[in-house]
C-alpha cells in the first residue's frame, strides 16, 4: 500500500514537471507580468479585431473572407472615422483585393452582386458581420458624404467604383467623386463595405508593438509581424523583400535591409498622379525617370532624416547582380524603378497598379522602355520612351532605421 502511494506521488510529480517543461519550451517563458508582443502565443491571442482599438497593436488592414480590407472606422463606446453600430469595426474593400476587381456591374445590379457575395461566405464568417441598420444588408456601399471623409489615397482605386446614391454617384480611379449620374449601360467596380464585430477572430491583423514600432526591424521581422506595408515620407510602401540573415521575398536584398515599393494606395498622391516620359530614348542614365527619383530623395530625406537608405548601382556591365539598363552605368541611386527581372519575381497582386508604370530595363528597341500594365502584366517589348507612364519608385532601407511615424496611419483628413 505504501509502495503504491509512493508510485502515485512520483507519477504526479513527473506530470507536473512535463507540464512545466512544455509551458516553458513550447508555449514561451512563464509570465513575468509583462506581455511579449512578438511571441507565438500573443499572435494567436490578439488575432482579433479588438487589436484595432487596443493600445498594444495598431492596425490599418485586415484580411477577412478571402479579401483584404481597410479599417475605416470603429465604435467602441465612442466613434472614430466612419460611423458604425456599437462594438463594430467598419471595413472597406482594399485596393489589393484584386480578385474582386473583376466584379463590375450596372447600377441596378449592385444589390444582386453584393447579396451574392454574402451567399458565398462561410458560415463562421457570416456570423461575424453586423448588418447595416437601414438596409438590413450585410454588404453595402459608402455614400458620397462618408467617402469624402477618407483620405484620397484610400479613395483611389484601380477602377471607378459605385457610391450609394439614387442618381448613381461614383468615385473615379483618382479618388475624385463624380456626381453626374449614370450613363446608359455604364458599369463600374463594386467596393463593398461592412460592419464586423470587434470581438471577431479573423485570419490576419496587422500587429505592431506600439512601444517599438519606430524601428524598421520590428515592423518586418518577427514571429508576430504581419506588416506588409509601411508609411514613410508621406507615402505608403509595400514591403516586397527583406533580409534578416535569411532572404525573404524573391528580390535579392542586402543583409539587415528591406526593399520597399510604392504602394497602389499612394499612386494618386505621388507626383499628384502625373505620368512622365521615360526620356529621349531608353537610356536610364540621365533620363527624366531618374531625375524625378532624385527629386524624391531630396524631399524624402527632409521628412525621414533617420531612415538609412542603401544606395544601388545598375549597368550593362553587370556591376550588380541585376545589370539591366541601357546606356551608361548608374551608381549610388537612392531611389530607382524595378527591372523586368525584379518585377517578374513579385506576386501579381503587387504588380497591379492604377496606371501602367515604367521599368528601367530597355524594351524592344532603343526608343522603347519596358513597362508593367495596370493589370500587372509585364511588357518586355515596352512602350515608346517619349510617351508617358507612371513612376513607381523603390528603395532599399536598413532594418536598423528609426522611423518617425510607422503606425499612426491617418485615414482621415
Amino acid at each position: 500500500m505504501r509502495k503504491t502511494k509512493r508510485i502515485g506521488f512520483q507519477l504526479v510529480c513527473a506530470l507536473l514537471i512535463v507540464g512545466l517543461v512544455h509551458t516553458v519550451f513550447f508555449k514561451g517563458s512563464l509570465s513575468t507580468g509583462e506581455e511579449n508582443y512578438f511571441g507565438e502565443d500573443q499572435c494567436n491571442s490578439y488575432n482579433s479585431l479588438n487589436a484595432v482599438n487596443s493600445g498594444y497593436y495598431a492596425s490599418s488592414k485586415v484580411e477577412f473572407a478571402g479579401y483584404n480590407w481597410d479599417t475605416i472606422g470603429y465604435n467602441n463606446d465612442e466613434t472614430a472615422g466612419i460611423y458604425g453600430p456599437k462594438d463594430t469595426v467598419t471595413l472597406l474593400l482594399d485596393v489589393t483585393s484584386y480578385t474582386f476587381l473583376d466584379v463590375v456591374a450596372k447600377y441596378e445590379d449592385i444589390t444582386k452582386n453584393l447579396d451574392n457575395l454574402f451567399a458565398h461566405l462561410k458560415l463562421e464568417d457570416a456570423e461575424k458581420i453586423v448588418k447595416e441598420p437601414r438596409t438590413n444588408k450585410p454588404f453595402w456601399l459608402l455614400n458620397a458624404d462618408s467617402a469624402s471623409m477618407l483620405k484620397k489615397s484610400i479613395r483611389a482605386y484601380a477602377n471607378s467604383w459605385w457610391l450609394s446614391s439614387s442618381t448613381g454617384h461614383k468615385m473615379l480611379k483618382d479618388g475624385e467623386i463624380n456626381f453626374n449620374g449614370t450613363e446608359e449601360n455604364e458599369v463600374n467596380a463594386l467596393r463593398p463595405a461592412l460592419y464586423i464585430k470587434t470581438d471577431a477572430f479573423i485570419k490576419d491583423v496587422v500587429k505592431v508593438s506600439a512601444s517599438t514600432a519606430n524601428i524598421m526591424e520590428n515592423l518586418v521581422v518577427g514571429a508576430c509581424s504581419s506588416v506588409k506595408q509601411i508609411q514613410l515620407g508621406g507615402y505608403l510602401w509595400d514591403v516586397v523583400s527583406y533580409n534578416d540573415g535569411v532572404q525573404h521575398g524573391m528580390i535579392s536584398t542586402p543583409k539587415s535591409s528591406a526593399i520597399l515599393l510604392l504602394a497602389s494606395q499612394s499612386a494618386a498622391k505621388f507626383m499628384n498622379g502625373e505620368q512622365v516620359q521615360f526620356g529621349d530614348n531608353n537610356n536610364y542614365y540621365n533620363s527624366q525617370a531618374q531625375a524625378e527619383l532624385e527629386n524624391l530623395h531630396t524631399q524624402f530625406s527632409k521628412l525621414e532624416p533617420e531612415v538609412e537608405i542603401i544606395q544601388r548601382s545598375f549597368g550593362e556591365s553587370k556591376i550588380t547582380d541585376d545589370g539591366s539598363i541601357a546606356g551608361p552605368n548608374v551608381t549610388g541611386a537612392y531611389f530607382w524603378i524595378l527591372s523586368t527581372d525584379e518585377v517578374e519575381k513579385l506576386e501579381n497582386h503587387l504588380r497591379i497598379y492604377p496606371y501602367s508604370w515604367w521599368l528601367r530595363s530597355p524594351g524592344i528597341s532603343g526608343h522603347y522602355a519596358a513597362q508593367v500594365f495596370s493589370t500587372g502584366l509585364v511588357d518586355k517589348n515596352g512602350w515608346i520612351s517619349k510617351y508617358k507612364n507612371a513612376l513607381r519608385p523603390a528603395f532599399c532601407v536598413k532594418l536598423t532605421s528609426r522611423i518617425k511615424n510607422a503606425i499612426d496611419e491617418e485615414y482621415f483628413p
